[in-house]
This record gives C-alpha cells, structure tokens and sequence, in this order.
C-alpha cells in the first residue's frame, strides 16, 4: 500500500523538535513525488521549512540531521540538483523575515556549490546564526 508522500513528510514532523524518519522511507518518499529531483525538493522544503519556523529556539540535533537527509537526496542524484539563489528565493525572503538556524542550515546546505552568490550580509547573517551548531561544524 503506498502512502501519500505529504502525509509521509508530515508524518515525520508530527514532532517537529525531534522529527523521526527512515533513509529508505525517505528515498520512498522521493521516488513517490510527481517531478525531477529540483521540483521535488521544492515541493517539500516549504513544508519543513513552515513545521520548523513555527518553534522558537536553537536547531535541535534530530532537525539538523534531517535537513541534512533530505537535501542530499538532490546532491547525490545521477543529475546532480545544485541550487541556485534564484531558486530558493522564497527561503532567502522568509530568512530575512526570520532568522531561524534551522532556515540557515537549509540555505548552507542547498547553495552549498553557490554560497557566494549571496550578498555579504547574508552570508554573516547565517555564518553567526550557525555558530555553535551542528551546522557550523559540518561546515568545514
């Protein structure tokens, strides 16, 4: 029986602090999206973005391993996904609304190939928001 995609990603932020979810439930999820690899990851994004933007406070361990998950599945593709500013605009926009480390770490993951295609600014808006994170570890 399949499940729905959505429902499956909702179902993995039911806890959005301590989100809960399979390698393989996610490359089912992926391979259940209707798109390519940059479309699907598009449709998600905005939903993980808004569960984890409704909670104040510093990304949690489990928040940032997930972002970690679900981006990859467009990095390690056969046609490799590589975000550019233009695509993730809506995020850009929504981080200069709110500065949430959990947005950061989703903008330093996804440009990760086009990071300095952000204005100064930015770049040292999410360089300190990450500071002491999980995120600003890995970053190196």
């Amino acid at each position: 029986m399949k499940i729905d995609p959505i429902l499956r990603l909702k179902d993995y932020l039911s806890d959005p602090m301590n989100p809960t979810w399979s390698s393989q439930g996610l490359i089912d999820m992926f391979n259940e999206l209707n798109g390519d690899m940059r479309e699907k990851q598009l449709k998600i994004l905005p939903i993980i973005d808004n569960k984890f933007s409704q909670y104040d406070g510093l990304m949690t361990n489990a928040q940032y391993h997930f972002i970690r998950a679900v981006t990859l599945h467009a990095v390690y593709q056969k046609t490799r996904v590589v975000f550019t500013v233009k695509d993730i605009k809506w995020l850009l926009e929504k981080f200069d609304q709110k500065q949430t480390p959990q947005r950061a770490a989703l903008i330093t993951m996804l440009l990760k190939m086009n990071f300095d295609e952000l204005s100064e600014e930015r770049k040292q808006k999410i360089k300190h928001i990450l500071v002491g994170t999980l995120a600003d570890q890995n970053s190196a």
